[in-house]
């Protein structure tokens, strides 16, 4: 994963460092079974299907950008991203006012995933994540910056927050939540790559 920079006096810290423990100002509803939905597929290529209570996304390039009206999976659920190889990385977005993501079932990927939502993040207890990488954000990336690779820039206005209560595994990509407030009271561990936390200060 490519070390972000975060605009508006956000501090990176690693989780070496400490946890930053900040209760975020966030509601999240999860209807039962549910699973991402709304896709747009805005940048390189890509398909997407449900097949039961798991949805399957097939990367055809090495970057891909989603939009989405909801992102959230269900206890139960599973969303599998199947990139070209460990390196390639897919940025989810969700487009849709005050609709937070929540994760009570799995997310799975061999690459690495950014998943962007202004209304705040939570991965549940029963969450769980494992990828190569994970980036979870309330702040924006543009899609020309994400697309040419190289360093990112996190940018926005949003008072929401990210929470972690579940597990999120990753490997060499490593693991980065960035939100106002961010609460991880669940396991973080990284095969190989970094583990931040970015709070607004």
């Amino acid at each position: 994963m490519i070390y972000p920079s975060v605009a508006r006096s956000w501090q990176i810290r690693s989780l070496a460092c400490g946890l930053i423990l900040l209760q975020p100002a966030m509601s999240v509803r999860l209807v039962r079974g549910e699973l991402p939905g709304g896709a747009s597929v805005v940048a390189g290529s890509a398909s997407i299907a449900t097949q039961g209570n798991a949805l399957n996304v097939t990367t055809h390039s090495d970057r891909a950008i989603i939009n989405w009206q909801n992102f959230s999976i269900g206890a139960g659920n599973s969303a599998n991203f199947h990139q070209p190889d460990s390196g390639s990385a897919v940025l989810n977005r969700v487009i849709t006012p005050n609709n937070p993501s929540a994760i009570y079932g799995q997310l799975n990927s061999n690459g690495q995933v950014y998943l962007i939502n202004p209304s705040g993040i939570i991965v549940g207890p029963s969450g769980m994540i494992n990828a190569n990488g994970f980036t979870a954000s309330t702040l924006d990336i543009s899609n020309k910056q994400f697309m040419q690779g190289g360093p990112l820039t996190f940018q926005g206005d949003s008072t929401a927050g990210v929470i972690n209560q579940g597990t999120i595994q990753t490997g060499s990509g490593g693991a980065a939540l960035l939100g106002n407030q961010v609460l991880n009271s669940g396991t973080i561990t990284s095969d190989g790559g970094s583990i931040s936390l970015a709070t607004g200060g």
